[in-house]
């Protein structure tokens, strides 16, 4: 039995005296739409906004009248401008309101708040364009005739042109972000010291997390990680060694996924769809801020896993072989997702070896890197990645006991913002037609139980979310290619583009939503700031220092490098430079750390081992006496999340 959503873009006709008439349930939809965005309407711009009850109901009543009559002059201008008969006019406007089914996706903001109404304006805005661009589809599928003029372009040269236009634009926020001092977390200048160790003989070694987070000495990243993908870093590094780098570097590599997108968009719809595939991608909030939420090599495992997926469906094995070993060597939690392609080509009915190698090198994946690569480096500590989960118990019965007796962690009010933030760029629904959404769910719960763990790792705009949206984009895909396949290769078809144009503006609107001050503040120039990179410049190249936490990006091309934050918590401090940031709000951290800054200062203060070599309302630098060794007493690091 059909929806009425789908009999609508089926585009059957009923006659009457050998003419088009409206049909009852197009009639039906449309009045439906009418009243449901009146009802949003009112929740956006009216309710809550001081307004009297009467004078509610009158607004409310109002935007009814509104949006009747903006259906009904659709309506009359499409019969007007196309010639159209009153039914076919009947079936292109309820074919397209449907566009403002976008506004429901975000529905729940309303019921539970009160969106700014700058987002309310943009959101109602892109269902506008929406709308229209599915009338144009409309057209262009059911009245071919009214459009047989060339496209003037290439969607391929569109894409390409989009794609540098992205890279440019995301890479001047990164660096806009960095400059201004905008990456208060540690990550940026903890790969930037691991890959100038590594150049200096030391394989990824930071001490600045490797003595701070371990009770016995660490030497290398991969005692937290197995990320070969770092080696890729090192030339780029070697040409220009800045934390900048990193930042561009990752940033080609998001821009790039566009290319597999568009190649699977390719396999069964027109360049145009196939293009709007890969932008929508480019624009859902999980991959759109990786381009400058900070720095991890995880952000670098959307374009592999994108070409083994599009390689499966290829059915060619060996570039997907290739690819898949590309994903794995990102970082060792992609096993999940390694064996789930194994999954899915068994779902799919492949031969044997397209199950068997996906499935058989990611349990040898894992064995080397949980009982040989991390015992090897830990060198007899306890994980500081494990810390995230230690609360669940420490053997696998015991966190699955945990799990059980406390399903509070992922029925929570901040689980439900991060699982619907992270559909919402699908409508919530239109990943579901797939199995492969399946496979992200292990990466779901891993990140609201890290989460839970005091790591904080549900959040949208970190690298932890991208993995499991890249599966449900996946999914999508094939959702799409279900959809078109019923109605051929060479015509997008009005359902399959209506999807794909829906999860273009879906994402572009979840964009809007998670996007606020917040972000727009991490890039703006403050009076502090030339006296900071005045700061940072003073520091001999080849000294150990301790700064504040947003200036480490700037300094860490070092052996030594310590947050002062945190200074007295290190094992074995030995900063010949400590920088101390008189105003503790420009530090963007929580209170806990707080005693321990106010001690570290007074020590500075009264001790005959620092001198001040530089004083202002702002900051002081103190330097080690030569020839004197750092005598700072020592408090027990306390718990943080390290990636």
């Amino acid at each position: 039995m059909q929806t009425a959503t789908e009999a609508q873009l089926d585009g059957a006709r009923s006659t009457q005296g050998g003419k088009s008439v409206p049909r009852a349930h197009d009639k039906t939809w449309v009045l439906g739409i009418i009243i449901f965005v009146s009802l949003w309407l009112w929740a956006a711009f009216i309710r809550g906004r001081g307004f009297a009850r009467p004078l509610q109901i009158v607004l409310l009543l109002g935007a009814l009248a509104g949006v009747g009559a903006f259906a009904w002059l659709v309506n009359r201008f499409l019969r007007q401008q196309f010639k159209l008969e009153s039914g076919q006019a009947a079936r292109a406007v309820a074919f397209s309101s449907t566009a403002f089914l976008l506004l429901a996706v975000f529905l729940p903001e309303y019921l539970a708040g009160r969106p700014l109404l700058a987002r309310s304006l943009i959101l109602l805005g892109l269902s506008l364009v929406l709308f229209v661009a599915y009338v144009a589809v409309w057209l262009r599928e059911e009245l071919p005739a009214t459009n047989q003029s060339r496209t003037p372009f290439s969607a391929s040269k569109v894409l390409f042109i989009f794609c540098i236009v992205y890279f440019f634009l995301t890479s001047w926020i990164a660096l806009v972000k960095l400059h201004a001092f905008g990456y208060v977390g540690q990550d940026v200048a903890y790969f930037t010291q691991c890959l100038y160790t590594t150049l200096h003989g030391r394989l990824f070694y930071s001490n600045m997390y490797h003595d701070l987070l371990y009770g016995k000495a660490v030497t290398s990243d991969f005692a937290g990680h197995n990320q070969p993908v770092l080696f890729l870093f090192l030339p780029f590094y070697l040409l220009y060694k800045s934390a900048s780098t990193l930042l561009i570097v990752r940033n080609i590599f998001i821009v790039l996924c566009a290319w597999p997108i568009y190649r699977i968009g390719r396999r069964y719809l027109q360049p145009g769809m196939s293009a709007i595939l890969a932008m929508a991608f480019l624009v859902v909030p999980a991959v759109f801020y990786q381009n400058f939420y900070d720095f991890a090599p995880l952000s670098l495992a959307a374009f592999p896993l994108l070409f083994a997926f599009y390689y499966l469906l290829e059915g060619r094995f060996r570039p997907f072989v290739i690819a898949l070993v590309c994903t794995q060597l990102v970082r060792e939690d992609l096993v999940f997702a390694v064996f789930g392609l194994g999954l899915l080509a068994l779902w799919q009915r492949r031969s044997p070896r397209w199950v068997l190698f996906p499935c058989f090198f990611a349990l040898f994946w894992a064995f080397l890197s949980w009982k040989i690569v991390f015992p090897h480096f830990l060198q007899g500590a306890s994980s500081a990645v494990g810390s995230c989960f230690a609360f669940l118990g420490s053997t696998p019965l015991q966190m699955l006991r945990y799990v059980i007796g406390h399903p509070a962690i992922f029925l929570s009010r901040s689980a439900f913002i991060y699982i619907k933030q992270m559909v919402d760029s699908f409508g919530g629904v239109l990943f579901l037609l797939n199995p492969l959404w399946l496979f992200a769910v292990p990466y779901v719960a891993i990140n609201l139980l890290g989460d839970a763990g005091g790591c904080n790792s549900a959040m949208i705009y970190r690298h932890y979310a991208l993995v499991p949206t890249v599966l449900l984009f996946g999914s999508f895909l094939m959702s799409v290619e279900k959809m078109a396949r019923n109605q051929g290769r060479q015509a997008p078809g009005t359902k399959p583009a209506a999807v794909v144009l829906f999860v273009l503006f879906a994402a572009l609107s979840s964009t809007v939503f998670v996007t606020g001050k917040a972000q727009f503040d991490e890039l703006e120039t403050r009076p502090w700031h030339g006296e900071a990179s005045q700061i940072a410049s003073m520091i001999p190249a080849d000294a150990s220092v301790a700064v504040p936490r947003y200036l480490l990006p700037s300094v860490a091309n070092r052996d030594n490098l310590y947050q002062s934050l945190r200074l007295l918590e290190y094992h074995h401090p030995n900063a010949g430079y400590i920088v101390i940031d008189k105003d503790w709000q420009r530090m963007a951290a929580t209170e806990q750390w707080r005693d321990n800054y106010d001690t570290l200062r007074r020590l500075l203060e009264t001790s005959t081992q620092y001198k001040a070599i530089y004083d202002s309302p702002n900051y002081a630098i103190y330097k080690l006496c030569d020839g004197c060794s750092a005598d700072l007493p020592h408090r027990e690091p306390m718990k943080e999340m390290h990636d």
